[in-house]
């Protein structure tokens, strides 16, 4: 798992504050067979999700 994934699954799961083994482990459980497919929407998703900029 890279960061773009751990941040990406913290974000869209609410696993804020999960360690990298444990957001792994559910990605296995939760999509089991598919785990590689779902990271690879899941990346391209995020990628494309437009730029916030932080307020001044």
């Amino acid at each position: 798992m890279d960061t773009w994934i751990i941040k990406a699954m913290a974000r869209r799961y609410g696993l804020d504050g999960w360690t990298p083994a444990q957001i792994a482990h559910f990605g296995r459980t939760h999509f089991g067979a598919h785990a590689g497919l779902a990271q690879q929407y899941l990346f391209a998703y995020e990628r494309a999700q437009p730029k916030i900029s932080p307020l001044r």
